[in-house]
Order: structure tokens, then sequence, then C-alpha cells
């Protein structure tokens, strides 16, 4: 650690915090100054390491720069105020706290002078403002911008820089507008109308068009403000300034951070309003800005008005049992006090318990193990005990997760290789996939581009790696995905896990290698076998839908032209998507064992010239409904179309099986049900037998 002369630099690309920090300004809140190498140890101990140090110039000489690194629910440190308690936590000495206050209690708009409207109170959950009347504009006084200097800010003015002050010394962002410059004498907090538009300030700054999604600051005819992010240049403090409208507020992180991202306009108030500032600092932000302002500018300040109400501090109890069955040691009841009373926590005790109350910064303390976590990193994460060995007991997996891997398996068995792909699909690539009634899912973020909906099927994105490997190698690999899908419909939305496969049909433009494979995975999870019904999808030309127990399961079926074309793809490929819910719901699969035929079965081969309009699923439900003495099944053998057959024909060849179980069977027994079929399915199908 160099806390002397120039520090190493970071190198290009390092990941700089926003918490750049003054020696001079936490010693200016201790009552005995600390030395570079203790501060950074210090506050490396807490839990907030120093990365690297700088001795840097100002116009007071020399002071040290660090830079902490913080974490995102410790907003309080993203301030002087912050760590330098946590420099008194850890030593023995006290705190010069600048927010020992009594705030000025808010009074009406009529007695205020300024109008208050929130027309937002979600996002925005406390406004003060407060008209201060004769203030000097002019240079800041060497200390308050020596501190400022020593962090890398450039002085502005005295008002500015009191802000500014404010903001890195309490972590609470606050802002002056030039009162002259406010039309109507009031402020609105609403949304952007649409086409309104502001410049922020900066030398640099380019005017933005506003969203209606944005949240403003503005008067009574205009924007004068981004909530949360950046002050406009038209209500700007200058020179020129006499009056001040003051704001101090606190907004919704999610509100100033859509903000912030869809104009691309980064601050240190964003930052920090990204991270909460408690509701219940505002007061005190707004009286230590006062403070400063009529220290530092002069002026004459009205009673302040607010909308919203502040919430109390939260309350919490520690008990002293239960921090020792945590921690596992015995820390002594007076450390634990100190420790409590050092982070400015009020403690109070009774009996086994200490009630204390949050600090007004402190937004991420709300439960017992919040303060029992604050004892152990003060008393010191190295005094808690370690065991040399773990006990550590394996879980069984769940069965649904056992299932999963079994259908990954089987697939990887198959030849399939499995993929990992993006959620988000674009509006077209979701289109393709969506049945009726169905709408695409879609994500509220900028970020996401042209691909903005959460995807309705995994078959396209599948399609879309298939295309690329065909680029980039020739290769017509199967592939498959296990994974989530969405759509949104009247109801809501739904998520589905789904389970995709896509296979190239080299030479055989049929279902009958992915119908095999999906009739495996199905009878693997459920002890069934699904019954394919023809149904029309976008994507598929031929396809059926998959039916098992009355309930859709999914669907299989070749590619359609236009699906090739968009991926790129070569020759004709086959795909399924099989939804695993109802699956998984009956795995593992009821087993029942019979005992093997004892009497060997008779099969008959029918060869039927059908019209091509006639699919397979009609005809082994015809075939099934006739209840033919000792029938035991009918498979599918193959089709044939040529010159022979009448243009629209086709013959089909089947194969049924006839078995009895107390005897051999003869072939006479079995021609009249033969006879039957042929009769049945010349009846209602049409069709004839190849002689």
């Amino acid at each position: 650690m160099k806390c002397k002369g120039l520090a190493e630099r970071a190198p290009p690309g390092y990941p700089r915090h926003p918490m750049d920090a003054s020696l001079r300004w936490i010693n200016a809140l201790l009552d005995r100054p600390i030395e570079c190498e203790e501060a950074a140890d210090l506050l490396t101990r807490a839990g907030f390491p120093v990365e690297h140090t700088e001795v840097v110039s100002t116009r007071l000489g020399e002071d040290v720069r660090l830079d902490v690194e913080t974490t995102s629910n410790r907003g309080d440190c993203n301030a002087h105020l912050g760590l330098a308690r946590e420099v008194v936590a850890l030593t023995d000495r006290k705190l010069k706290d600048p927010t020992n206050l009594e705030p000025t209690p808010p009074v009406s708009s009529a007695e205020a002078g300024v109008v208050i409207e929130n027309q937002v109170p979600e996002d925005c959950l406390v406004y003060h403002a407060r008209i201060v009347r004769g203030v000097k504009v002019g240079p800041s006084p060497d200390w308050l911008a020596a501190h400022l200097e020593a962090r890398g800010d450039v002085p502005r003015n005295n008002i500015v820089d009191a802000t500014n002050y404010v903001l890195h010394e309490l972590g609470h962002p606050v802002h002056a507008f030039d009162l002259n410059k406010i039309q109507g004498g009031r402020i609105e907090i609403r949304h952007a109308r649409q086409g309104e538009r502001m410049l922020p300030l900066g030398a640099d700054a380019k005017e933005i068009e506003l969203a209606t999604e944005d949240l403003v600051i503005a008067d009574a005819e205009c924007p004068v403000a981004l909530a949360g992010v950046k002050g406009g240049s038209a209500s700007s403090v200058d020179e020129t300034t006499t009056d001040l409208l003051l704001e101090t507020a606190t907004f919704t992180p999610s509100a100033v951070r859509r903000a912030s991202r869809r104009h691309g306009i980064a601050s240190d108030s964003s930052y920090r309003f990204e991270r909460q500032v408690p509701d219940r600092q505002v007061p005190i932000a707004a009286e230590r800005l006062l403070e400063l302002i009529l220290a530092i500018a002069g002026g004459e300040a009205s009673p302040p008005t607010m909308a919203g109400t502040v919430a109390p501090p939260p309350t919490m109890s520690l008990r002293l049992p239960r921090l020792k069955v945590i921690l596992g040691i015995d820390i002594p009841t007076p450390r634990v006090i100190e420790i409590l009373d050092a982070l400015g926590l009020q403690p109070k005790h009774s009996d086994d318990t200490v009630s204390c109350t949050a600090p007004i910064g402190r937004a991420d303390l709300t439960r017992e193990i919040d303060l029992i976590e604050e004892v152990a990193r003060i008393h010191g994460l190295e005094s808690l005990p370690v065991e040399d060995a773990a006990t550590i007991r394996i879980r069984p997996a769940q069965t649904t997760e056992i299932a999963r891997r079994m259908v990954r398996d089987m697939l990887v068995g198959f030849g399939a290789y499995e993929t990992v792909s993006h959620t988000l699909v674009s509006e077209a690539a979701a289109g393709r996939f969506l049945e009726a009634g169905q709408r695409g899912l879609r994500v509220d973020d900028e970020r996401a581009g042209g691909t903005p909906i959460l995807r309705p099927s995994l078959i396209d994105t599948l399609g879309t790696i298939a295309g690329r490997n065909l680029d980039a190698s020739g290769r017509r690999a199967p592939l498959f995905e296990v994974a989530a899908v969405f759509h949104e419909h009247e109801g809501g939305h739904s998520e589905r896990t789904a389970s995709a496969l896509l296979i190239p049909c080299d030479g055989d433009p049929s279902l009958q290698t992915i119908r095999g494979c999906v009739d495996r995975m199905i009878s693997m999870l459920t002890g069934q076998t699904p019954t394919a019904v023809p149904a029309k999808r976008i994507w598929s030309a031929p396809g059926a839908d998959l039916i098992l127990d009355d309930t859709t399961i999914g669907h299989l079926g070749l590619l359609a032209p236009e699906i090739l074309k968009v991926h790129g793809l070569e020759g004709q490929w086959a795909a399924s998507e099989l939804f695993l819910e109802p699956l998984l719901a009956q795995w593992p699969p009821e087993i029942s064992v019979t005992p093997p035929p004892a009497f060997p079965a008779i099969e008959r081969d029918l060869s039927l010239v059908l019209s091509d309009d006639v699919h397979w699923h009609a005809i082994s439900s015809l075939i099934e409904s006739l209840q033919l003495p000792a029938f035991d099944s009918v498979a599918y053998v193959g089709v044939f179309r040529g010159k022979q057959l009448e243009v629209g024909h086709k013959s089909l060849t089947l194969r049924l099986r006839f078995r009895a179980e107390d005897r051999t069977l003869t072939h006479d027994e079995v021609d009249a049900p033969v006879a039957k079929v042929v009769q049945a399915c010349a009846a209602t199908l049409g069709a004839e037998l190849r002689q």
C-alpha cells in the first residue's frame, strides 16, 4: 500500500469504483486524525477494501485519495460519514456527526412560497423543498473546495459545491434550482409527456427527448430535471442567481435506473439512488444543505414544505443467546454494546436483549441477523471458529431432475448434441411459433435491442444453431435442448419446460426416425405411447400433435420450407417439441410384470391403397375400434408411392397380430377378422386391398 508519493495507477480498463474518498475529509469527521495506512487497513478489515491510494494536490496542500470498494447494500459508505463511522467502530475515536441537527418542521405550500405536486408517490416517496432568498453566488471557501478537489471533482461555485459536499458527506443527493427560472411558482413530480425535451447540465451535454416512462421534476411549463439522474441547464445556478429552490428527495431505484440506462446518463446522484437512499434521511440532508449555504453564501430561508411522509427508523432486537448460537463464540455484553453504539445504533440493554434503532443512512439494517452480522464484522471475522472438517450429507436429486437427466442422456445416446441458447428472440422469430390466442412475452429492457421477446419455442433457436453449423463446417448434426419457453395469453403469461429435438432427414424425408425417438422418450417417462393426431402448425409441414391421456403434450413435424429458408438449412429437417411437466409428473412410471405369451401369434400383412389424405391415426383407430376376437395389435410397416398407383394415392402396409391366451390359433380362425378389417377400411376410408 503506497500512501506517500504517487500511487501506482490502475491498468487501463480497471473498473474504478465511484467512491473516491479524501483522507482529510474523513479526519474532519473524527476527534483525532488517522494515518493513511491505518485508515486503509481498518476499512479493508471492515469489508471495504481500499484498492489503491494516491497523493493529490489541493489548494490546502497535499491530501490522500483512497479508492474504496463498497458493496451495493451499503449506500451509506458511498459517503465520508459512513466511512468515518466504520473507523470509529474499529478504534476508540469519536465521531463528529454533522447530522446532529434539528430539522425544521415542514409547512404548507402557501407558507413555503412554492407548490409541490407529487403525481407519482410510488416512485417519489418524499420530496422536500425550501426557498432561500438573497444568496451571493461566488467561489467556495478553500476548505470546501479542497475536499472536493481531493476526490477529483472540479469546484464550480459555492452553491453547486455545497450540494456536492452534502452528497459526498452524507451520501444523499441534493439539488439547487435558480428560483427565478422556475415558472409558475410550482414543482411537479410526474412522468414526462410525449415530445418533451430537456438539456441536462454539463459542458458537453446534448438535448434529450424524454420518454413517457421517465420520472421528471417539472415547473408549471416544462421539465427542469431528470429525477434522481441530472438537473436541467435551463434552471441551473449561475453568477446571476440570487434566490434558490433547494430540493431533497428520494426516488425508487428502478425509476432512476430505467431513466439513467435509457438516456445513457450516469451521475453520482443516479449511482446512489439506484442503491436506495433512505427517505428518513431527507430532513437531515435538507437541513445540512441549508446550514452550509447560509454559512458560505448568506441569504434568508423560508420554512420548508414536503410531499410524502418520512418513515420512522426501524427498530430491532438482538437476543444475546442467539448471538452466541449464530457466531459460535461468547462475546461479552459490554463489547456488544460498545460495537452497536459505535455504529450509531443507539443500543438499549435489558436482560438478554439489546434493542437498537437504525441510523438514518443505514437502509440495510432491518432484522436481528443484520445486527449479528454487524457485531461479527466489527469484532473480527477472524475470531469466529472454523471447523477443520465440514460434515456434508449429499441429498438425493429430486425425481423431476433425475427424469430430466434421463431425457438428456437418452437424446445424447440417440446421437444428438445438446445446446444452450439465448432466451430472447426477435419478434419475427417468436411469431413463427405462437399459436392462436398466444402473444409474445416482451422484456421491458432496452438492452434487449432487436430480441425483446422471451422465446415461445426452442425449435427456432435450434434452427439458428443448425444453420450456423452448416455454414461453418457443412455438418448436419442432430440437436436438442431442454429449457423454458414462454408466451402471453388473455389470462396472463405461461412458462413451461420444453424438450426440443431437431434432426436432418438424410435420404428419408419422413417422421419415422424422430417419432421413434419421441415415443421412446415418452415411454421412458410414463410407460405409455402417445397418439399422433395430424395438426397444422406454422412451422411444420406436415405435422402432428402428440396426445397422451387426452392432453396435448407436444408436436412433431417436418420443418416448413419458409422456416428452412430463414435459417439457411438445406434438405429436409424434422423437429419435435414436448412439454415436460405432464410427463415428469408421471415419472417414475408404474411397472407391471406379465408372463411372456405361452402360445405363438399369427401375423397378417395387408397393403391398402388409400388416398394420400388418409393418415395412419385414422387407420389404427378404426381397426382398434372393431374389437376383433383374439386381436393383439396393429403396426405400421411402410408406404409405397409409384407409377403403378393413381396420382394422390399411396399403398400403406400394416401388420395385424392375433394371439389366443389358451391355445395356438389356426389360420382359418383369423381369416374372418382380417376380412372384417378389409371391409371396414373399404367402407370407412375408401381403401382397396392391393393384390
